[in-house]
């Protein structure tokens, strides 16, 4: 059966959730523990206590839940901000001993593991959340996303594009999906049309997470993407302009994002022709953040310049 027939097939019943394991009951408090911790505070009232020490055991409660709450966020962007920094091992090993805290979130295990640039590994560790126990893709799931870009920079492109066209119809609204399958194309040198068209309505649309650490590299990496994508489009004067304004104000962020930019101006070159900047540009890119991905996909394409590494 095709993935669109199956996927037609599945919009005509519920969707499908995890059986109800301890597992699963595990996951739901996981998920939840905010509302049960104010339960809890709520219930508290109706202790058989005094009152002043119903009003201290509220009290302790709330400035408890607090108090994990905060440091819950800090672990979690401790844990991103290792991987950004290159220290992948390390990042994954944090992601292991905190993503059994409720309240942490889904595991960053695939996220970390494409950024490291190991992507057999991600996709291994993506798949269990990806799909159903019959094998079809859960197309709504986040950790589909990662599986596909998995497959993508394995030269899986055809089969990540799959999955990532038959996700954006079930989950039409702007967002990663939409960044993914643009950088699915460009990775392939297929369709430069579809994938600009893609990063406009990315550029247009883009709703920011509340999560706002990195807001501007993340919007100049977007506009860098575009910058690449207009260039496989015979736009050179919209494609260098877009290039440069993603590099304005860039000299304070990370080397990760400067190595990421200047990567996307090599594309960018590459597609434009002008082999000699597009080497300069991969060249800076690799020693930048010659980690993980980045520094890999850096490296590589100096290679297939003729740039030795």
């Amino acid at each position: 059966m095709s993935l669109a027939a199956e996927e037609r097939k599945k919009s005509d019943r519920k969707a499908s959730w995890l059986p109800l394991s301890w597992g699963s009951l595990w996951l739901g408090i996981r998920d939840h523990w905010m509302l049960i911790a104010l339960i809890l505070v709520l219930a508290s009232d109706f202790i058989d206590l005094p009152r002043w020490r119903r009003i201290i055991v509220t009290n302790v409660l709330f400035l408890g839940v607090l108090l994990l709450l905060l440091a819950v966020s800090m672990a979690r962007r401790k844990t991103v901000l290792q991987a950004l920094l290159g220290r992948f091992d390390q990042a994954l090993r944090w992601n292991r001993w905190l993503c059994w805290i409720p309240g942490y979130g889904g595991s960053l295990e695939g996220w970390i593991l494409l950024e490291a640039g190991r992507y057999s590994e991600a996709q291994a560790a993506t798949k269990p959340l990806a799909f159903d126990k019959h094998g079809n893709p859960r197309l709504a799931n986040w950790q589909l996303l990662y599986y596909a870009m998995a497959l993508s920079h394995q030269g899986k492109g055809a089969e990540a594009q799959d999955l990532l066209e038959a996700a954006l119809r079930l989950k039409p609204k702007i967002g990663r999906f939409h960044l993914g399958l643009a950088d699915c194309l460009l990775e392939q040198g297929k369709d430069p049309e579809t994938a600009r068209a893609l990063l406009e309505q990315v550029q247009a649309n883009w709703q920011e997470e509340s999560d706002t650490s990195g807001r501007r590299a993340k919007q100049a990496l977007r506009e860098a993407r575009y910058a690449f994508a207009l260039a496989g489009c015979a736009g050179r004067v919209e494609a260098i302009l877009h290039m440069l304004q993603a590099s304005a104000g860039s000299a304070t962020f990370i080397s990760r994002d400067r190595a990421w930019l200047r990567y996307y101006a090599g594309e960018t070159w590459r597609a434009l022709g002008d082999t000699e900047k597009a080497r300069a540009a991969f060249e800076e890119a690799s020693e930048l953040h010659p980690y993980g991905q980045v520094g890999q996909r850096s490296q590589n394409r100096l290679l297939e310049t003729g740039k030795p590494v």
